[in-house]
């Protein structure tokens, strides 16, 4: 099973001597990947939605926004619609057809589109980054090298979060 390390250095002199002291370890089977240039929270999480591969995203918890947001938004338009005359049937008829085509329709916009949220957990991260802190992305691909890795990290200086892939 695939890990990521999202990892937050004070400067880029100890985010290199971090990502040294992994290559020094023979952690081999890790893709790294450095967020170099970002002044604030805001700008980094532009940066990191558009760096292809590494784009870190929480899809489950987009989806279950997109749930939620179209159930509510559903079942209020619905039971509006009922009242007013636009839906046939009582208002409860309205607010529950309504809630499933809310939900329906979220789901699907959030798969789609959702991908553009950041992971929760780089975000939590990245609050309160201030110019000159480094952000490194660190994929492994086993339990072992990944805890290599968050010991070498966390040796030079970095705040370190982890997310496992199914």
């Amino acid at each position: 099973m695939d890990h990521i390390l999202f990892a937050r250095f004070p400067d880029r002199r100890h985010a290199i001597a971090g990502v040294r002291a992994v290559r020094e370890r023979g952690a081999g089977a890790t893709r790294m990947v450095a967020h170099f240039g970002a002044t604030d929270a805001a700008e980094f999480e532009q940066v990191v939605q558009h760096s292809g591969e590494f784009a870190e995203t929480d899809l489950r918890h987009a989806i279950v926004v997109g749930g939620v947001s179209g159930l509510l938004t559903g079942a209020v338009l619905g039971l509006v619609l009922a009242l007013v005359g636009f839906f046939p049937g009582t208002p409860f008829v309205g607010l529950g057809f309504g809630a499933l085509m809310g939900v329906l329709v979220g789901l699907l916009m959030m798969s789609i589109f959702g991908t553009g949220l950041m992971d929760r957990r780089l975000q939590r991260l990245t609050q309160n980054l201030h110019a000159g802190e480094v952000v490194i992305t660190v994929r492994t691909v086993d339990r072992a090298t990944c805890d290599q890795v968050q010991q070498a990290l966390t040796e030079h200086g970095a705040q370190v979060a982890e997310k496992s892939l199914a």
